[in-house]
């Protein structure tokens, strides 16, 4: 009689049984219990059977890991991790495991590959969704899919080194001219000051919207330095350096007695999103604020910043990433036509 279990931190189950007077352990490389009690059956049938070979045991018998099951498997282990994820970030992962499952249905894992999500997953995106929201999605299925290469179900993850199409074609810098049409209205004598400094302060940091608005003194601001401190998990520290114009900017901030935040007057990430919803209106621009961010990486490498560099001070882990949000002008790649002469 064969028994099933699950050895130790282990996610597959193993099964213990005898043949030939020998007693063998070997593991069923299924996590699903259902999967494992079927193997088992086979297994015992085959022995009964004298047509059983314990050295060729997976081969003969493994099934083939559907989607469903992987996808099952992966909420099972998101719901293991609730207390260091925040219940925001969960949400977010199991709306995406709905969304996967209901764009290509429940096929064999391995079929999941650079050209299914090329015909049928980004397509489907596209039709439905804003480009931001499409390069959401896709993050999101990285990370679900990084699990099939730890689980050791797939070679490789299908959606490693992907960017989404439509997110190329979102504005990602800011003319000119634009630019001081912002830094004009935000300047003028009548503005509000806060404003003044949160939006000139992101113009010349490139930071996200919820990173300024958290920012605090203690914490964060070193003006002695001349950076901007963001604390990681564990030691992990990201520095963004500060030009000349924003540390004037933070040297100039109103501050109040007692208060540690930079904007104490802003209760919400709502204010911002109105005052610049207001703003763009009477500047006669169509950016969103999240465009500020993709405006600096562009300038920075245009103005001769390094790329590497340009990683760390954004808090990107990889290259597509800066892909998506580093766009350049005409004239700039016009202006490297002698580099490379032989």
């Amino acid at each position: 009689m064969a028994t099933i279990y699950k050895p130790g931190n282990s996610r597959n189950y193993s099964i213990k049984f005898y043949f030939n007077g020998k007693q063998y352990h070997r593991s069923l490389k299924v996590k699903n219990k259902r999967d494992a009690e079927r193997l088992k059956s086979e297994i015992e049938m085959a022995i009964a059977q004298g047509a059983f070979n314990p050295e060729q045991l997976v081969s003969g018998v493994r099934k083939e890991t559907l989607l469903f099951d992987f996808l099952n498997d992966y909420l099972q282990y998101l719901d293991s991790r609730r207390n260091k994820y925040s219940p925001r970030t969960v949400e977010c992962y199991e709306r995406s495991v709905v969304k996967l499952r209901q764009i290509i249905g429940n096929i064999p894992l391995k079929s999941v590959n650079v050209k299914l999500i090329e015909t049928k997953i980004l397509p489907y995106l596209e039709s439905q969704f804003k480009p931001a929201t499409v390069k959401h999605n896709i993050v999101n299925f990285r990370q679900i899919f990084s699990f099939t290469v730890k689980w050791e179900l797939l070679p490789k993850n299908p959606f490693s080194g992907l960017a989404p199409k439509l997110s190329r074609e979102m504005p990602v810098f800011f003319k000119e001219s634009e630019i001081r049409k912002i830094i004009n209205y935000f300047n003028r004598p009548d503005g509000v000051p806060w404003q003044q400094l949160y939006f000139l302060l992101m113009l010349n940091t490139g930071n996200r919207k919820t990173e300024l608005f958290n920012l605090t003194w203690s914490n964060n601001i070193f003006l002695d330095e001349q950076v901007i401190k963001f604390h990681g998990k564990g030691n992990n520290e990201r520095i963004v350096p500060l030009n000349d114009f924003a540390i004037h900017l933070l040297r100039s901030a109103d501050r109040r007695l007692g208060e540690e935040r930079l904007f104490w007057e802003v209760k919400s990430t709502s204010t911002i999103d109105s005052a610049w919803q207001y703003a763009r209106t009477k500047i006669g621009l169509r950016y969103k604020i999240h465009h500020f961010r993709s405006n600096f990486a562009s300038w920075f490498i245009m103005n001769g910043g390094n790329p590497i560099a340009l990683m760390k001070i954004m808090g990107w882990e990889d290259w597509q990433t800066v892909k998506v949000y580093m766009g350049l002008s005409r004239d700039f790649i016009k202006s490297h036509r002698n580099v490379v002469e032989f």
